[in-house]
């Protein structure tokens, strides 16, 4: 495992928030085929205070059974848990406002592809 490749070195921080995530099968509208880490799938509020399809650049970073970042050779589970990254620091401040424990959300890849739920919050760093 190359932890070189993690957000948190990357950005130079830890995680903003922590999601419980599952994945929508083929037939529900998901990918037909796996995902690895370092996808960049794009973050969504389920809150119909926002316009439909507004997308954050909110990525996600899978952890294994252990909680440990899950290696880069092996396919994302369908269900689990993932670190969130604020990928641009500009709108950290907005995110900081939204997001709490039970906020729904949704990984998208031109559509969402899965859905989430914040189980914990990290903005205080």
């Amino acid at each position: 495992m190359n932890d070189s490749k993690s957000y948190k070195n990357i950005y130079g921080r830890d995680y903003d928030f922590k999601v419980k995530y599952q994945l929508f099968r083929p037939d529900q509208g998901g990918r037909m085929s796996s995902a690895f880490q370092g996808i960049k799938w794009d973050f969504g509020y389920n809150d119909p205070s926002f316009k439909k399809n507004q997308l954050f650049m909110i990525y996600p970073e899978f952890e294994d059974c252990d909680g440990g970042r899950l290696s880069d050779e092996l396919p994302i589970p369908e269900s689990g848990i993932a670190k969130m990254f604020v990928a641009n620091y500009d709108w950290l401040e907005f995110h900081k406002e939204k997001i709490q424990i039970g906020t729904q959300g949704t990984f998208n890849e031109g559509r969402p592809i899965g859905e989430c739920e914040v189980i914990d919050v990290n903005f205080n760093q």
